[in-house]
């Protein structure tokens, strides 16, 4: 039976007037310590966390005296006195009338627009050229709009981030004092999304740059999920976290889904490490307006439709806007047997569904509307669930996070395919559990914070407090670099071969040398394991691997044992045994698989620790005549297969250029060589250190273990 007209009428009223973001019901900057502004300590600072996102961005900010006091940013010029978490990711530019030739075009942003004003949304998008676009952003639309106001991507992105960065100044200045803030030092975290290329995480940190918040080098960047795992888990950490845990962390957004999963290592303190390579994929909650968008025309039929959009804009942006802000968010099939969404000003239509000024939507038709786009985040989760259990690990729990992951439907759905358990307890200031997982059947509990849709941006608040919590991540491709060897006949081709003066030698160019390999645990064919015990009563686990590839390496830190044949028995030393053995007792120990190059070097790969505190060391030889300059450049390669070539090809994706100025380093530690024609000529060996972290790559140059300077990194 549906309400009658007066009842519906009354609700939306009552929606419209007394309604605040589900997000906002908080006070808007809460209780806060106020921090002392005669003497402020030497060491503290202003962190502040930017959640630059696809369809919407939001900032958080804690002073470090007071760390528990992570304060978000509400108000926004545009915003009307509204109060919202998160401003719109979107720009424009214009003219100013009658302006001279020359005249920078002024800037609109986040909330400061009109319904029917135009803009540029999912700027950020383009950063990363490998990303597909949805299928409502126009590449050409967009690219046209830039080139009217003489603007490429990155000005957008910056000029975006710019408006960002003034506001989140001026919020700061009049919390705090002008005389506070001059004294007080600011630091940034930006987040960026976990699938995105190097190039683009690094054309990030230039806008960002550009926009004010800091020199590239002085930026942090964290990966969004891993941002939100860093607030999730710490928030949850009192209830049924043990270490070994394995979680998903799915960041549901507007535009875009992420995930990636990590292992609980330690508690006190908090430190996981990646179990899994991150996913994404592009099902954010902004397709569901579009197939709402598509389901009110096949209603309406097109011309009533357009007709609505372009003569009553404001009758559109109500119902899009209740379809947004409670049917995206609150829509639970065993609750709402149909929905009414308020379009005013619209005749009645009984054939369309229109009743009073409200289009009703029964459960049915939202569920149609929702969901393709549910069923493709569900099979994301479902591809990392299998990948981690394919390498044996078990999964614990699912934290859905982001705007879309506030999402009852989306919740319930999740539940239903990973869980079998009772709906959710009543709300809790932590976060809700999906109820205790049966230990036989497979299922996963999933949780919800609170807090979903600023979790990426309170996470990296946390990480500019705390530092690190992931402590190793998975190579994502190999990577390596091209150097020259001598020629060996039996490996090489005449034609590759050319003649080097100097090494006065024959030698061969383009061999690839993987630093960070992507290598499959498939290519181990048997293992034994059996524990032995010494003659001094020490006991011994000793493991015997049976490979498939010569060059391997077997290690257990800080130890390094070569192989040199396919088969290796390795001892390694228990801790004292209290009690005998059974043949079935369960064993527990850590084993690295690294395949090497020709010389013995070791590599890391995928599955393993890379870990930001253990740099990556590349090895370089090299020879310069006299007058010859110091500058060299170097590219670090990529390559997404399975199994890396030893020679370069062209399938392989160039990532940056490397250029090492070695002016730097004192003459006294180049070697002086002499030809047999009598041609001099200096040798220098010298190291470029990587480090890894969740959101790009460093460089540095070192020789005979002393640090001459950065590298500068040019990405591709």
């Amino acid at each position: 039976m549906r309400p009658s007209t007066s009842l519906r009428n009354q609700a939306s009223r009552n929606y419209f007037t007394n309604y605040t973001p589900p997000s906002s019901t908080e006070a808007i900057n809460g209780p806060v310590r106020e921090p002392a502004r005669d003497l402020v300590p030497a060491n503290d600072r202003l962190i502040v966390g930017v959640d630059f996102g696809t369809t919407f961005s939001g900032v958080a900010a804690v002073y470090t005296s007071t760390p528990d006091d992570v304060e978000i940013i509400k108000s926004w010029p545009g915003g009307n006195g509204i109060t919202s978490d998160k401003v719109p990711t979107e720009i424009s530019y214009e003219y100013p009338a009658n302006a001279p030739r020359g005249t920078d075009p002024t800037v609109k942003w986040g909330f400061q627009f009109k319904p029917e004003e135009s803009r540029l949304r999912c700027i950020k998008l383009f950063l990363d050229r490998s990303q597909k676009l949805p299928f409502y952003v126009s590449p050409q639309e967009t690219a046209t709009q830039l080139k009217k106001f003489n603007k490429n991507v990155v000005d957008a992105v910056s000029d975006y981030l710019t408006q960002v960065y003034k506001h989140t100044m001026d919020t700061l200045t009049r919390r705090y004092g002008e005389s506070f803030m001059a004294s007080t030092k600011v630091e940034f975290v930006l987040t960026c999304p976990a699938v995105w290329s190097d190039a683009a995480k690094n054309t990030t940190l230039q806008a960002a740059e550009r926009a004010g918040m800091g020199s590239m080098s002085d930026i942090q960047m964290i990966s969004e999920p891993e941002a939100a795992a860093v607030y999730t888990l710490k928030a949850i950490q009192p209830n049924n976290l043990s270490v070994g845990d394995n979680f998903i962390v799915c960041d549901a957004g507007g535009g875009t889904v992420d995930l990636i999963a990590y292992k609980i290592v330690s508690l006190k303190p908090l430190r996981v490490e990646e179990s899994a390579v991150g996913t994404g994929g592009l099902c954010g909650s902004a397709f569901l307006n579009y197939r709402f968008e598509e389901h009110v025309r096949s209603r309406l039929g097109h011309s009533r439709f357009d007709e609505m959009k372009l003569k009553k804009g404001k009758t559109w942006q109500m119902g899009l806007r209740y379809f947004e802000e409670f049917v995206k968010r609150n829509f639970n099939e065993d609750e709402h047997q149909e929905v009414n969404v308020p379009f005013p000003g619209l005749p009645d239509d009984e054939d369309a569904g229109l009743d009073s000024g409200f289009l009703v939507l029964t459960a049915a038709q939202i569920k149609d509307i929702f969901e393709p786009v549910v069923k493709e985040v569900c099979d994301l989760v479902q591809g990392q669930v299998d990948g981690l259990r394919c390498k044996g690990g078990v999964v614990s729990g699912i934290v859905l996070v982001g705007g879309f992951g506030q999402s009852d439907y989306l919740y319930r759905r999740l539940r239903a395919h990973f869980t079998s358990s009772e709906p959710p307890p009543p709300y809790t200031e932590m976060p809700t559990h999906a109820g205790a997982v049966a230990a036989g059947n497979g299922s996963i509990e999933v949780m919800q914070p609170v807090y979903a849709w600023t979790a990426v941006v309170r996470g990296a608040v946390l990480r500019g407090l705390e530092g690190n919590v992931v402590i190793s991540r998975k190579a994502r491709m190999h990577y390596g670099t091209s150097y020259a060897t001598v020629y060996d006949e039996e490996r090489h081709s005449v034609s590759e071969r050319y003649w080097s003066p100097l090494w006065e030698r024959w030698m061969v160019s383009d061999r690839m040398q993987w630093h960070i390999a992507k290598v499959s645990l498939s290519l181990i064919k048997r293992a034994f394991v059996a524990v032995r015990r010494a003659r001094s009563g020490v006991s011994f686990l000793s493991i015997s691997l049976e490979i498939s590839v010569i060059y391997w390496n077997v290690t257990r830190m800080p130890n390094y044992l070569p192989l040199s044949t396919s088969r290796v028995a390795a001892p390694f030393p228990l801790a004292a045994l209290t009690s005998p053995l059974a043949s079935s007792t369960p064993i527990s120990f850590y084993l690295v698989l690294s395949r090497t190059d020709e010389a013995g070097s070791p590599a890391n790969k995928q599955g393993e620790a890379i870990s930001p505190l253990s740099p990556i060391a590349f090895h370089y030889t090299r020879n310069f005549r006299p007058g010859q300059s110091l500058v060299v450049t170097d590219d670090l390669i990529a390559c997404e297969a399975d199994e890396a070539p030893a020679a370069y090809g062209r399938d392989l994706i160039h990532v940056c250029t490397l250029t090492t100025d070695l002016g730097a380093v004192p003459r006294s530690l180049f070697t002086r060589l002499t030809t047999t024609r009598g041609v001099e000529f200096d040798n220098l060996d010298f190291t470029l250190e990587m480090t890894v972290d969740s959101a790009g790559l460093g460089f540095e140059l070192k020789v005979d273990g002393v640090r001459y300077g950065r590298v500068e990194a040019e990405f591709h």
